[in-house]
């Protein structure tokens, strides 16, 4: 029987520069900074996290594939 998901808790970006990533989201898009850390952050939201990893660093801790999109591509994960 295959599990039941019962929603998206966390959208993540998988980002190039997480600085100029969290200079977009808060000072064009207005979204609210919630935690920041090396290669990472994350951004207050209703009912879903959305967060944005630095490519690079989230390979070395996890070993996600550090290939850069094609332009105008994006590479996300998300999480039940």
């Amino acid at each position: 029987m295959p599990a039941s998901i019962t929603r998206i808790s966390d959208i993540c970006l998988l980002v190039e520069n997480i600085d100029r990533t969290v200079e977009f989201y808060v000072d064009k898009l207005g979204f609210r900074l919630r935690r920041r850390a090396e290669g990472f952050a994350d951004f207050h939201g209703e009912g879903v996290t959305l967060a944005a990893w630095e490519l690079d660093h989230i390979n070395r801790h996890t070993g996600v594939s550090n290939l850069k999109s094609p332009r105008h591509a994006h590479k996300v994960c998300v999480a039940v």
